[in-house]
């Protein structure tokens, strides 16, 4: 077996190392990309995050919300109660006038009855006398 020379070893290790280093730097350089991509997707999932509601947020939100809705349901209610009211009044108003009429139509009614018993009887006087008189 032939011997190897030092400088052989030593050309030897320098390929190897150069090897090693070409290796090296391709895989420092797939992290590299790896990295970039990593923190690309970060920065995109942390913009997402922000745009989304936080439970605070969200929270406010649902209570705002809920408030709206019964402050309008309470505004329609007020709204149709005085409506009705409204109506309610313009009833009973309406009712009471209407009393008021009865009354005075009944009271008209019962002078109009006493005026036509009158006429009755100066009728009756009329007739008894014209038959009287056809007597005769």
């Amino acid at each position: 077996m032939a011997e190897i020379s030092r400088e052989e070893v030593q050309a030897e290790l320098r390929a190897v190392r150069a090897e090693n280093d070409a290796r090296f730097t391709q895989v420092l350089s797939s992290v590299d990309g790896l990295t970039k991509h990593f923190d690309a997707e970060l920065t995109k999932f942390h913009a997402a995050r922000e745009s989304l509601p936080t439970k605070y947020g969200m929270l406010w939100t649902t209570v705002v919300s809920v408030a709206s809705g019964v402050a309008a349901t309470v505004t329609i209610m007020l709204g149709v109660l005085a409506i009705a009211g409204d109506r309610f009044d313009g009833g009973i108003g309406a009712a009471t006038v209407s009393v008021e009429q009865a009354v005075e139509a009944r009271r008209i009614s019962r002078e109009n009855a006493e005026q036509v018993e009158r006429l009755n009887s100066k009728m009756d006087t009329l007739l008894d006398v014209l038959r009287g008189r056809v007597e005769e």
